[in-house]
């Protein structure tokens, strides 16, 4: 089968971080058999010096790559700031796949029999013309973003309601996703629920970070993996740490950058930890920041909005425990109190105990990391989810075939 997957996240030969999820899903596609080709528009930005580095890496993104086996093509599009101006960009966004699409058909003699968006708005909004000139299905897989966020506005919601009507197939991350969806979207007849995966030969090959340099070897190591924003809640796990005593407190390892970083400087220094708390930054290798989960101890994120957390699964398949909030994506998938913990939100005095809990128990928290490795190697991989997704693109082209 011929499979197009457009994502405007994706990594590009310098990062490897953004929209890894969706390249992990089309290797594993490829694995199956599949010829896959991926569009991932991009913000066009002028080649001028002294960019700041979220435009530098858009500036200099190429035309075309092949990434891990995966041919990939970067079509770009006029952006504007703020998420408010995303109904215009998502237009910006289609006149460039209108262009791709003719393009990538000439160049490579590949014929879609399917086309996979990820995220209605811009990527499944882009492709409708095109899709619908050509007669070829459209299946649409959503992430939180699009709900959570894009869907309070009025525009987006419009926009957004007419990609799903339009899709031979909806795919949600979750079923806490699907839920949050229905109460904006009334008619979702065409959805299904596929979870998102672990790569495990990845998993397998990273090597263990070194923490020697960050944190002296005398007690366990709590990591959050996220972008710092209000809605990680990293500051609920530094509430919960500066309460333990100085003696038995755990170090927390904060990986990723984000807005949020300065504030939450702040909040460590009010509380007299900076000693206990060391942040990343911003990890463009994607090995590397599964290296630094292998050297941690606990994963502890008690995020809001979480379609469904692949920070969460891939802490597990690396043989942390994990701690997430209840009703939230990761409560799908965490057994409380046997590969991790789901606490309500906002509630730093439920993490500091668990995490009281497994300083004092250094048994425990090795028999919980090994639970969840082999509950995502079991369930969690994106073999899994390629054979799933295999079987929705089979029938979204049967149906269309059918009309």
């Amino acid at each position: 089968m011929n499979i197009l997957i457009v994502s405007h996240l994706y990594p590009t030969p310098n990062d490897s971080v953004p929209g890894i999820f969706v390249h992990q899903q089309a290797q594993a596609l490829q694995d199956r058999g599949h010829s896959v080709r991926v569009l991932s528009p991009t913000p066009y930005v002028p080649s001028v010096p002294y960019l700041p580095d979220r435009w530098a890496r858009f500036r200099d993104t190429p035309d075309h790559s092949r990434i891990d086996g995966v041919d990939v093509s970067y079509p770009t599009y006029l952006s504007l700031p703020s998420y408010h101006t995303l109904p215009l960009v998502a237009k910006s966004v289609r006149r460039s796949i209108d262009r791709a699409i003719p393009n990538l058909t000439s160049r490579s003699s590949f014929t879609p029999d399917v086309i996979n968006a990820h995220v209605p708005l811009p990527d499944g909004y882009a492709c409708l013309p095109a899709a619908q000139r050509r007669n070829i299905p459209l299946v649409t897989t959503v992430h939180g973003a699009s709900v959570y966020t894009s869907a309070r506005n009025p525009l987006c919601r419009k926009q957004i309601g007419g990609v799903f009507d339009a899709s031979e197939e909806v795919i949600f991350n979750s079923g806490v996703l699907l839920g949050e969806a229905e109460s904006h979207f009334q008619n979702l007849s065409n959805a299904q629920v596929v979870h998102n995966g672990v790569q495990l030969d990845v998993v397998k090959s990273a090597p263990t970070a070194s923490l020697s340099d960050t944190f002296p070897e005398d007690r366990i190591v709590v990591s959050s993996v996220g972008t710092l924003i209000d809605r990680k809640n990293h500051s609920v796990v530094i509430d919960a740490i500066s309460e333990i005593e100085s003696d038995k407190r755990p170090y927390y390892l904060i990986i990723g950058s984000g807005p949020n970083r300065n504030l939450l400087e702040q909040r460590i220094k009010s509380k007299g930890i900076e000693d206990f708390v060391h942040f990343t930054g911003y990890v463009p290798r994607h090995k590397h920041v599964l290296s630094k989960l292998k050297a941690a101890d606990v994963m502890a994120l008690p995020s809001t909005e979480e379609a469904f957390g692949i920070a969460y699964i891939e802490a597990m398949a690396c043989g942390c425990p994990v701690i997430g909030c209840e009703g939230e994506g990761p409560s799908e998938f965490v057994d409380h109190g046997e590969t991790g913990y789901l606490v309500s939100p906002n509630d730093p005095e439920a993490i500091e105990k668990i995490l009281v809990d497994l300083l004092e128990n250094q048994t425990k928290v090795r028999r919980m990391g090994k639970n969840a490795s082999e509950y995502v190697r079991n369930n969690l991989t994106w073999a899994e989810n390629a054979r799933k997704n295999e079987r929705i693109y089979r029938s979204a082209v049967e149906s269309n075939l059918r009309r």
